[in-house]
């Protein structure tokens, strides 16, 4: 799932290749990231709410807000955070970060385009591929919750919605090869 294109010199490749690869030094920043931010949500404890005062927000829903504004330096941190740390993080957590990206994908979608700018989305929908691999297919590692099941009934509906907005804004990126190609590996 590793993303970046080292081999090809930036200037030799196509405006397609281009759109979401990353440099070496971009690389060993998304790790980095993923590496705090895996480190952050397992060694955190969640604050009651019987507290008198929380100080600050926790740092899992920081990172589902920064994904559902679909930028792509997050949604790329995203991805080697999953790629990397998958086995280390709770399956409730990445339901409740997919469910984050649920509730704003049409957004996300609206935003590209806009902005005619399209390298959000591609890592948007890489890091929904990521997701896909560990909330539809069984990963023994992934530590499990007792309320898990009903919450995958969750995952089904935003599937669906995902859907649902990739094929109504397919018609406006899909000159995007990179997008399509991501979007077509997704389902």
């Amino acid at each position: 799932m590793s993303s970046c294109n080292i081999n090809l010199p930036w200037k030799d490749t196509t405006r397609d290749d281009k759109c979401g690869s990353l440099t070496s030094s971009q690389c060993g920043l998304m790790e980095l990231a993923a590496l705090v931010f895996c480190r952050a949500c397992v060694n955190t404890p969640i604050a009651s709410s019987s507290e008198k005062r929380i100080r600050r927000e926790h740092v899992v829903v920081q990172i589902r807000e920064r994904l559902s504004g679909g930028k792509w330096p997050w949604h790329a941190a995203f991805c080697y955070l999953i790629h990397n740390y998958y086995d280390r993080l709770k399956k409730d957590l990445l339901i409740y970060w997919f469910e984050g990206i649920c509730a704003n994908f049409e957004r996300i979608i609206n935003d590209a385009n806009i902005e005619h700018s399209y390298v959000g989305l591609l890592w948007t929908l890489r890091s929904l591929q990521g997701l896909s691999l560990m909330l539809l297919f069984p990963v023994p590692a992934l530590q499990t919750s007792s309320k898990l099941s009903s919450t995958l009934s969750g995952v089904e509906t935003g599937w669906h919605t995902i859907w649902n907005c990739v094929i109504g804004g397919l018609p406006t990126f899909s000159t995007f090869t990179a997008v399509v190609s991501c979007t077509l590996l997704i389902f």
